[in-house]
């Protein structure tokens, strides 16, 4: 029950921070000059004072003015000036992990050879990762099969929207599953815009942490949904 209220509390802080993030947005345009020229979220926070002012938590405040600078900044501008970002905050953990001599740098270069040999020899025993099909084999046969469904109006591709929404929903029930409620689908979509539901490094930096994601809608409403559910719903709620 604990869970559940934690969540719910997420729920309405992940709400606070979007309409706040419309305020600072019109309160302080010149945030998109600061993250354009190197300051983070958290120091736009702090330069401006955002969580006294709006009376926000820190976290709060910083998923506050990430909503506010993607009504300031085009897409496509703000996803490379946030990758720009995340690598500059990956050369500073790395630099920091160096200093101190921990992760990776605590092991000898003998060490990450034998590792690497053993993890190597393993995959080839079991036809596991390059060992398995190649890249090139798996992408050909993958494209092969949807071309030849999509020219031939077969499968999925015979069917209208709204047929393959109901197929959906059908199939779930059919599997004893529950569909997503109204009210489950607005969470989700309220955790996707939360930075504390998001990745905070790699290629999917910024973008929603599906796993993550999944646990708390669980947590919240006793039903486990599949990430590939939810990339799904997120997918194609960004094509509506």
């Amino acid at each position: 029950m604990e869970d559940r209220e934690f969540t719910r509390s997420r729920i309405l802080a992940i709400g606070l921070a979007k309409k706040t993030g419309r305020r600072i947005a019109a309160d302080y345009p010149e945030i998109a000059r600061d993250y354009r020229s190197g300051l983070t979220q958290e120091e736009i926070v702090e330069k401006y004072q955002l969580s006294q002012r709006y009376g926000l938590t820190s976290n709060v405040a910083v998923s506050a003015v990430s909503n506010a600078l993607k009504d300031l900044i085009p897409e496509e501008e703000l996803d490379v000036l946030s990758s720009a970002h995340s690598r500059i905050g990956s050369i500073h953990r790395a630099n920091l992990t160096y200093e101190r001599g921990t992760g990776i740098f605590s092991q000898t270069t003998e060490d990450m050879r034998r590792n690497g040999r053993k993890a190597g020899k393993k995959c080839y025993r079991e036809g596991l990762g390059v060992f398995s099909l190649s890249e090139q084999e798996l992408s050909d046969a993958g494209k092969k099969g949807a071309q030849t469904l999509l020219d031939e109006g077969k499968g999925i591709h015979a069917q209208t929207k709204a047929e393959k929404r109901k197929a959906s929903r059908l199939g779930l029930l059919a599997q004893g599953k529950k569909p997503l409620s109204d009210e489950e689908k607005e969470a989700f979509f309220q955790l996707c815009e939360d930075v504390n539901y998001q990745h905070h490094s790699g290629r999917h930096y910024r973008r929603p942490d599906y796993q993550k994601i999944s646990t708390e809608l669980k947590r919240t409403f006793g039903t486990k949904r599949s990430i590939y559910t939810l990339r799904h719903l997120h997918y194609r709620d960004s094509k509506t």
